[in-house]
């Protein structure tokens, strides 16, 4: 259905779900996203620049072969390669987790009370590749010093002292340990980047997870779900403009009136019949829908009477610069005569019912016998009766009234009706016999 205000049908059995409803979510709130990733980003940039600190490291290999240290790998049978590959892999595990070569290595070292072991064997890391002769030892120490004279302890030991761990081995350093050690620096730009996925990604889920649960109607097609193949009208955003129907209002926006009227008709709900205009909760537009549907019809000629039978919350009144009182409450309490309360003329070609001030409960007066009676007389004078209703789901008023209205005009406001209260509200007007003529989409936004 086209965002023009027409009337159209949607055959549909449940609830819609709208792809396009979660992308919009995602672009509305994607300044929120982006700060979330740029904090991610930061702090946990900045948590690796704190705890990080600049380190320095030395490193060298050696070689690991089953026989002597001076063999060449050719001379090496099948067998002795297997052998050395299986000595290479319990040399790079010894070097760290030997305790004994480990203190000999501090005291070779000179380094005695200085570190432990604990201390040393988290410095020192190495590297095995499987079915390889070779390990690289890595030491990484806060002080350059130590960590070069603690590499070239390691590299003294291991040919020296581990052979006599792995019985039948030799090792041969094949690259010298450097003289000064390589400083580090943390890797802020890495953690960054890490930051802002992490930033990013709940920032997301979030979004959408808050959208998933969000019931309130978005798009005509959530609308059309709820209304299961009734007709809907979709009513644009009056654009700053006022939102009562008048020669200043923008094109689009009158068309859309107009075309709500013309369904009306084309359907027989609007020549001599009584429209009650309702919704699920307050602040939907339905005062609104009224008076500019009363309005719409004016327009061509129709005697119209607009009643405001929200005897809880009325503002029909003040939006027309009319007397509250008397009104329909004094006809219905025997203190008014019709002809006294209806305020003719009250613009051209409407007439006026103010709610009155009511002297009971309202759901009473509304669904009272006298009502029908007093609705019946109305339409003798009339072409066209618009009733402005209460709430449907918060109040019993709506459903009531379906003993003298001939269907209803439903109200629902993007982004503001929920559609668990739309549905609950249909619900109750459907069971009482209420017949929903229309779901008016007000407020549709510019198109």
């Amino acid at each position: 259905m086209g965002d023009n205000g027409d009337l159209k049908t949607r055959e549909t059995d449940g609830t819609v779900f709208d792809v396009r409803r979660l992308l919009s979510a995602l672009w509305r709130h994607a300044l929120f996203i982006l700060s979330c990733a740029l904090v991610g980003s930061v702090l946990l940039a900045a948590k690796e620049a704190y705890t990080n600190k600049p380190k320095y490291k030395s490193s060298f290999s050696v070689y690991v072969v089953n026989k002597t240290a001076d063999q060449e790998v050719s001379s090496l049978s099948t067998a002795d390669v297997t052998a050395s590959n299986q000595a290479a892999s319990s040399y790079a595990s010894e070097i760290k987790s030997n305790q004994l070569f480990i203190d000999r290595v501090i005291e070779q070292a000179g380094l005695t009370g200085v570190y432990d072991y604990n201390a040393v064997r988290n410095a020192i890391s190495t590297a095995h590749e499987n079915n390889s002769q070779k390990v690289d030892i890595t030491v990484t120490l806060n002080k350059s010093e130590d960590c070069v004279r603690l590499t070239r302890a390691l590299a003294v030991m291991i040919p020296s002292v581990l052979p006599e761990v792995v019985r039948g081995t030799s090792v041969r350093v094949t690259s010298n340990p450097l003289q000064s050690a390589s400083r580090t620096v943390a890797n802020v730009k890495g953690s960054a980047k890490k930051g802002f996925l992490f930033g990013l990604i709940p920032a997301v889920f979030l979004v959408l997870l808050l959208e998933l649960l969000d019931g309130r109607v978005k798009s005509t097609q959530e609308l059309a779900a709820i209304a299961g193949g009734k007709k809907l009208s979709v009513i644009p955003s009056a654009r700053g403009k006022s939102v009562i129907l008048g020669d200043e209002s923008d094109d689009r926006y009158k068309e859309a009136w107009f075309s709500l009227r013309t369904g009306l008709l084309a359907g027989k709900e609007g020549e001599s019949s009584v429209i009650g205009v309702t919704s699920c909760s307050d602040s939907e537009g339905k005062t609104t829908t009224a008076l500019n549907l009363a309005i719409a019809y004016s327009e061509i000629g129709k005697n119209v009477l607009l009643v405001d039978a929200n005897l809880r919350n009325s503002s029909c009144a003040d939006l027309l610069g009319a007397e509250n009182a008397p009104g329909l409450c004094e006809v219905m309490s025997g203190t008014a005569e019709i002809r006294d309360a209806v305020r003719a003329g009250i613009r051209p070609g409407i007439s006026f019912l103010p709610p009155g001030v009511p002297t009971g409960e309202p759901a009473n007066i509304i669904g009272s016998g006298k009502m029908k009676t007093v609705f019946s007389l109305l339409r003798e004078q009339f072409d066209v009766i618009v009733v402005d209703l209460p709430a449907a789901e918060r109040y019993s008023d709506a459903v009531s009234a379906g003993g003298f209205v001939d269907s209803f005009l439903f109200v629902v406001r993007k982004s503001c009706s929920d559609s668990r209260k739309i549905r609950s509200a249909v619900e109750k007007l459907e069971d009482a016999g209420g017949r929903i003529a229309v779901f008016v989409y007000n407020d549709a936004g510019a198109k």
